[in-house]
This record gives structure tokens, sequence and C-alpha cells, in this order.
């Protein structure tokens, strides 16, 4: 097996998942494999061509022995590590000693679910090879749970893709282990495909609102309502057009779903266009062709930072303040955090601000962005001192 293995990819449908293992694959040479949460997923948008993907999880058990020695170790220890050795299970045994075994979830961190990758790294440890954290958020909560900061302990490297988790890393964790990294979706090819009926280039706004979002809004369900208050709002005072653009087309977790209420129940719904999904290099094509952009999903906003698209960004967690912060020096008007948001007058007028900055936001993506990729060229680099 080559040096570099990834892992914790949850599959491409999430096309921030399918932009981080492209980025990954072209920046960092000798990547032999990723395991996968969504095999078939990976191979819908392409992406065997580039690596060899293997299956993250085996389900079941290998006979009724393996079952029943499962059994009375979970009702002794009741502890879910078992659970997750097993499904893990083939995955663990083809950890090699000599392997750099490098975890490129982004946020998996982030949402009090990181038991799995526990487990993982403490296998990956415990065989001879080294862990590498790529890309990370974290929320500062997390690291309150000590098995969790015990767990990021044991990374050889953890490279953090905004400012705010650097800086919270570097107070609980040796800062030897540490470095910032921007997100390598920054530098993800973009491919420009017909545009659809009702895209006008130079005058369309782009929308990404995610499930996610909605859960994690104060407003929860109503953070449509006052979306569906902007895209009435864009359609009485300005001639765009606005597209509706998925980033993450998961079953249960469908941008889609969300995206055809507001089409549905906004005032002109031929004012709108919904794109059709596609590999993320695709949508990226289309982002970039946004005058503005408003989204949610993290990816679907780096898409539009880095083809200079200004950005307002409806933001769920520490990842989407951190990256503006980094960007323009202050998360003050760039995001709107979803857990604060009481009426659709706060996206409006963040909407304003926006188009009223457009050119000076436009110049300063332009002015910053080559040396804001170089970073994430050089930070590959550290990989080899792993």
């Amino acid at each position: 097996m080559g040096k570099y293995i990834l892992y914790s990819h949850a599959g491409s449908e999430n096309h921030g998942c399918e932009a981080l293992l492209r980025t990954s694959i072209l920046t960092i040479k000798g990547v032999d494999a990723v395991y996968s949460g969504d095999v078939n997923a990976d191979k819908k948008y392409g992406l065997e061509k580039l690596v060899k993907i293997l299956p993250d999880k085996t389900e079941g058990f290998d006979n009724f022995v393996s079952k029943l020695v499962y059994l009375i170790k979970y009702h002794i220890k009741k502890t879910d590590k078992l659970y997750f050795r097993n499904l893990y299970r083939s995955f663990i045994r083809s950890i090699e000693p000599d392997g750099v075994y490098i975890s490129i979830g982004g946020d998996n961190y982030c949402y009090h679910f990181s038991e799995w990758l526990e487990v993982l790294n403490s296998e990956i440890n415990k065989r001879g090879a080294k862990s590498v954290l790529w890309g990370c958020s974290i929320n500062e909560d997390e690291l309150n749970n000590i098995n969790v900061l015990q767990d990021l302990k044991r990374y050889s490297l953890i490279t953090a893709r905004e400012s705010f988790t650097y800086d919270l890393l570097k107070r609980r964790i040796p800062e030897t282990k540490i470095k910032y990294v921007p997100d390598t979706a920054f530098i993800l090819p973009k491919v420009e495909e017909k545009l659809p009926d009702g895209f006008e280039e130079g005058n369309t706004i782009g929308l990404n609102v995610s499930p996610v979002a909605t859960e994690n809004a104060k407003a929860g369900e109503h953070l449509l309502d006052y979306v569906i208050e902007l895209v009435d709002y864009i359609i009485d005072h300005t001639t765009y057009q606005i597209a509706l653009i998925p980033h993450v087309v998961i079953e249960g977790n469908d941008d889609r779903k969300t995206l055809e209420i507001i089409r549905k129940k906004c005032k002109n719904p031929q004012r709108t266009v919904l794109i059709q999904d596609d590999n993320c290099m695709v949508i990226k094509g289309y982002i970039s062709r946004c005058e503005l952009f408003i989204g949610a999903r993290t990816h679907a906003t780096i898409a539009a930072y880095s083809t200079g698209v200004p950005t307002l960004v409806l933001g769920y967690s520490v990842k989407a303040r951190g990256i503006a912060k980094d960007l323009f020096g202050t998360e003050e008007n760039y995001v709107i955090p979803v857990q604060t948001i009481d009426s659709g007058n706060e996206i409006i007028n963040g909407f304003c601000w926006i188009e009223e900055h457009k050119i000076e936001i436009e110049q300063h993506l332009k002015e910053i962005m080559p040396e804001y990729k170089k970073k994430i060229l050089e930070g590959v680099r550290i990989l080899e001192e792993v």
C-alpha cells in the first residue's frame, strides 16, 4: 500500500466531501486509496477514475462465533466502541504500520458524534501507523469532552482550515502538532457547462439553503419563511434571476427538497431556476457565474469565494465564521449565524449590504485569493514531515 490513505470520507452526494476528496488527491502526491462511506455515490460522480475507492464499513458479522463474542462483550461493557470496531473491521484489518492515514472529513468533530473517529484513530495508532486530521473545524464545546481531547492528541498532525479552530486547538494540544492550512476546496477546478434557461449570466443571484441550516436555526423551519421573504424582496426590488443551487443530495439531507419549497412558495417561481445535480466542479462552474451568492453549505460558499463572487453566508457552525474572518478580517456583515436569525429583515439587510459593497468585495477577493490558495500548497508539504 502507498504512503497515504484517505478515510472518513462520507461520500460524494455531499459535494463538499467530494470537493475535499478531489482536491486532496490533487494536492497530496502518493494517495493509494480512499475508504468511503458511499462507494456507489463516488462512482456516480467519476471518482473511481482518480483513486482506488474501498468501502469503510462491513455490515453484519464474519460468522456466528464473532457475533456471539460481540454480544457477550457488549452486554458486559455496553459501549458503542465495540459496535464501531465491528462495523469498521475491514478498514481496521487493512491498517499497515508504514501508512499515513489522513482523515478528510472536515467538520466531523463539530456535531457531538465522533466516537467512531476515536475508534479508528486509536486502532491506527495501535498498529504503529500514523494519523492526520486534515482540514478540520472543531466547535469549542467538543473539547470539553475529555475523550475527544485525548483522541485529538493521538494525531501526528492536525491542520485547521480556519483560525477560530486553529487558535482553539493551540490552547489545548501541543502546538507542534497544529498547523493552519486553508480548506483545499479553494483550489477545486471549475467546469463551465451551458447555462440552463432562466440563468442569466451577469444578472443572477445564487442561493443555497440546506436542511442542516434549518435544523440548527433559532427559528427552525421558519428560517425558510425568512429566506422566502428575501427571495420575494429580490423579485420585487431587482431584476435579478435566482438560481437555486443544491450542494448536498443525500436522502434525508437533500438541499433540493428545501430549495423546491422556496421555489413553490415565492412570489414568482418564473424568476427562479433549480440547478440540476452534477459533480462539484460543474456546480462550482454555475456558482462562479453568479453576481452574488447566498449560501448555507460551507463548500458552496467556498466555491463562490474562490471564484470572486461576493457572498452572504447563513452559517450554522464555527467553520463559516472562521473562514470569513480569515478572508475579510471579520465575520461581521459576511456571516449571519442561523442560531440568531429571528426575522426575514436580517437576511434582507445582509443581502443589501453585500450588494452595496459588491465591487470592493470582488476586488478584495481578487487580491487575496492567489496568496490564500498558495498557503494550501505550502501546507501540503507539511505532510512530508509526518
